[in-house]
């Protein structure tokens, strides 16, 4: 018997919709249709009419791919991402507990909503995700734990990081999905389900910086001890800042210039032989252009290097260098798979670099790589992860106080 979702990643450059069940062989992503989009800049709808036919058409080319039966009536998840998300760390709950009662899930249920109420968010945001870093039980002396359940005491402390995103923000996104015929969707923010799809528990646990490149957006998440450390967003994407470059410096068209960016290679230096070139098709004439393969790499790094030396400085600023021993650095999103990128950026940051690799099965090959991060994060996430405030608990998905609840039972 297999568990069926469709999940949506909402994307600048493109709207990306998959199919994914999970079997008692474990969660998979079994297909992946992508249309280009229209309507949609930065994680905004910039053209309400325009993203719906965007998103129903996706959606109406994985019902195509597929043969699952009852198709239209399997739960819809999408992942989103922008400036309208407001983030905020180290918030605080506490509740009295019963006289002579164990810690339950309802006790777990009532401290989060009550540190929902402490957040400082903007007035015209809602919060749309929850994540509890640690609980403390009756005082801080009697030391931090991170599942509370079963245990006695005469109050329940939580610290959590929360994520809101302006309202108007969301109902448009609701809105363009109704439009699609598409209604009850669950919203998740993409670096957080996109964590879950890239990185290990123990990547989460000892320090991970998760980068996700898209076309122009380029999304932070730096994870330690299980928990989220910092998120931000900015307004800028890898392969959107090396496009314009090409085309501003080689005098192509984006079409060309977009096509170099999939082939060339960016190293430190020449790496390339003098003589050697690369190769693109000017579709305006039909006919092939070459270019010198170093300067192309050099034009590359000159876009790219205030680029990493702005998150570096953020990095910096955030004390990561000395407070993460083992920290590593993770490239996901389109912006990944750059050739060498990887090592360009290792080079810049001083902190291990690697690719993203997708942690759920992926029956397509094709579909193996970091740029379909966001839909492996959110098929797992909905199977599989913890309880987010706004998108309600599915009839597939574990809450949070569910996981609590089966840990405790392991333990004795």
């Amino acid at each position: 018997m297999k568990d069926y979702v469709i999940a949506v990643d909402v994307g600048s450059g493109f709207v990306k919709a998959a199919l994914g069940y999970r079997a008692p062989q474990g969660i998979h992503l079994m297909s992946v249709v992508e249309e280009k989009s229209v309507g949609i800049e930065r994680g905004l709808i910039t053209d309400g009419p325009r993203a719906s036919e965007t998103i129903k058409r996706a959606i109406e080319k994985l019902y195509d791919k597929t043969d699952v039966e009852k198709f239209e009536y399997l739960t819809v998840i999408a992942g989103i991402a922008g400036k309208a998300i407001f983030s905020s760390n180290n918030v605080e709950g506490m509740i009295s507990l019963r006289e002579n009662k164990p810690i339950d899930e309802r006790d777990v249920e009532k401290v989060l909503e009550q540190a929902k109420t402490m957040a400082n968010i903007p007035n015209d945001h809602e919060i749309v995700y929850i994540h509890p870093h640690l609980f403390i039980v009756d005082k801080p002396e009697t030391g931090t734990v991170k599942n509370p359940i079963g245990m006695h005491g005469k109050s329940l402390k939580v610290k959590a990081y929360i994520i809101s995103i302006d309202s108007s923000v969301l109902r448009n996104y609701k809105s363009v999905f109704h439009h699609a015929d598409i209604d009850d969707v669950n919203f998740y923010f993409n670096p957080i389900v996109e964590s879950y799809g890239i990185l290990l528990p123990e990547d989460r646990s000892e320090g991970s910086i998760l980068i996700d490149m898209g076309k122009d957006l380029t999304l932070m998440t730096i994870w330690s001890r299980d928990s989220i450390y910092y998120t931000s967003v900015m307004e800028k994407g890898v392969s959107q800042l090396i496009t314009r470059e090409f085309a501003r410096g080689l005098g192509i068209t984006r079409d060309m210039a977009e096509e170099l960016t999939r082939k060339f290679y960016i190293t430190e230096g020449d790496f390339y032989q003098q003589e050697e070139t690369i190769e693109v098709l000017d579709r305006r004439t039909n006919t092939k252009r070459t270019f010198n393969a170093n300067l192309v790499s050099n034009i590359a790094r000159s876009s790219l290097e205030p680029f990493f030396r702005e998150i570096r400085g953020k990095l910096e600023e955030l004390d990561v260098y000395s407070k993460l021993d083992q920290v590593q650095i993770y490239l996901t999103g389109g912006g990944a798979l750059i050739n060498g990128l990887e090592m360009y950026a290792e080079d810049i940051m001083e902190i291990p670099v690697s690719r993203g690799e997708l942690r759920i099965s992926v029956i397509d090959e094709a579909y193996d790589n970091p740029r379909y991060g966001v839909l492996a994060g959110l098929i797992k996430y909905y199977f599989e992860a913890p309880y987010t405030i706004y998108s309600p608990r599915t009839r597939k998905g574990k809450g949070l106080v569910e996981i609590l609840r089966e840990k405790f039972r392991e333990m004795f």
